[in-house]
């Protein structure tokens, strides 16, 4: 037999002020700022808190990003229309598609 397959969808994406986090668990706010500092040291931009919801349940994932030397930036004006195609779609195999030297 085959294993069952769960697939999830997007309902929906906010963006909320990190308090909406950090004010509910003093261990988690501990966590994201612990993130936020140590990503700065090491040369980043900060912490991205992403919160994924399923039912009752939700999961706070801290995101460190690198800093801007280490980013390959790309300028695309569609970019939000692929995401939102992938996204609605359901497709998980979105990759930016990159049209700087850098690859």
């Amino acid at each position: 037999t085959y294993p069952a397959v769960t697939r999830f969808v997007i309902s929906g994406t906010h963006v909320v002020p990190r308090t909406y986090v950090t004010s509910r668990d003093p261990l988690v706010a501990a966590d994201i700022q612990r993130r936020e500092e140590r990503c700065r040291r090491a040369g980043g931009i900060g912490t991205a808190v992403v919160l994924i919801q399923c039912g009752g349940i939700s999961q706070v994932m801290p995101v460190e990003v690198d800093p801007p030397s280490k980013i390959t930036w790309d300028a695309r004006e569609d970019w939000a229309d692929v995401l939102t195609h992938f996204v609605a779609s359901g497709r998980t195999d979105f990759k930016p598609i990159s049209t700087t030297a850098r690859g």
